[in-house]
């Protein structure tokens, strides 16, 4: 009976040993745990941190172009007043031709009808430079627009 009493206090050993080793490692899973945990809130608040500055970045980017529009806007209004109006030329033009067939003299017309093709190309020149700045306007804005859409999200 001794035998088996010694035989289980060596089990009772080996539990306690394997117990204890047991114990032990849990510790060491925990503390792993604990730092990786720990780790990926590093990261975590890394990547938060890089966004903030990428969109404070793209703010700022943002603020300069919406000023530049506003300036090219200014710009195209202040270039607006000094274009001749269609109507107007038109009107005037008419006025300059009737004199001009009044008086019947051939060489007349031809030195009106010159003038006259020059200023309507730099009519049309000045149209087809406004409808450029216009698509160009428009542009930046639908560009704008795509770019907030998708870098908002």
């Amino acid at each position: 009976m001794s035998e088996k009493k010694d035989g289980c206090e060596v089990c009772a050993i080996k539990f306690n040993l394997m117990e204890k080793s047991f114990a032990d490692k849990c510790k060491i899973l925990d503390r792993l745990w604990e730092d990786r945990l720990l780790s990926i809130g590093k990261v975590t608040d890394t990547r938060f941190e890089a966004q903030k500055v990428a969109v404070d970045i793209a703010l700022v980017d943002l603020n300069r172009r919406l000023e530049g529009m506003n300036e090219f806007r200014a710009q195209i209004q202040n270039e607006r007043g000094s274009f001749l109006l269609k109507e107007t030329y038109d009107s005037r033009h008419q006025l300059l031709e009737s004199q001009i067939n009044l008086q019947g003299a051939e060489h007349s017309k031809f030195v009106i009808k010159e003038a006259y093709d020059t200023k309507h190309q730099l009519i049309d020149v000045r149209i087809d430079s406004l409808a450029k700045l216009v698509y160009i306007g428009i542009g930046i804005t639908l560009t704008l627009e795509f770019v907030f859409k998708f870098a908002v999200k």
